[in-house]
């Protein structure tokens, strides 16, 4: 068990399980080929938040780790260097998108700042 396991094991087992499971994020098109991904917000035992990407193919049921909570959920359509989170939600999850999803997710393909909330 490394140092970080015994720190946060769940967070630390999301990770491992991404890691293991889900391949690299895909860059963003530049040409005219929109590429669509669903998307899971998860929020862990102690309160932080993660982004889950994964393939269209998957439903948002099979994609969701164990011991976390999902707190919101949908697509991601990447196509001409931008991102668009539509106002559609996840059906097997009965999540929604919700507002600031927009700007996680952008964090994380982008690297833009995501603002702190309180």
């Amino acid at each position: 068990m490394t140092a970080l396991d015994a720190l946060a094991p769940t967070t630390a087992a999301l990770h491992r399980h991404i890691a293991a499971a889900v391949p690299p994020v895909p860059s963003i098109p530049a040409d005219d080929s929109p590429r669509m991904l669903k998307y899971i917000i998860l929020e862990a035992p102690d309160g932080t938040e993660s982004v889950l990407l994964f393939s269209r193919s998957l439903q948002h049921r099979d994609a969701l780790p164990e011991s976390l909570r999902p707190i919101s959920a949908g697509f991601v359509i990447l196509y001409d260097q931008k991102i668009s989170v539509p106002k559609i939600g996840s059906d097997t999850l009965r999540l929604d998108p919700r507002p600031q999803d927009h700007q996680i997710i952008s964090a994380l393909l982008l690297g833009t700042p995501v603002p702190q909330t309180k």
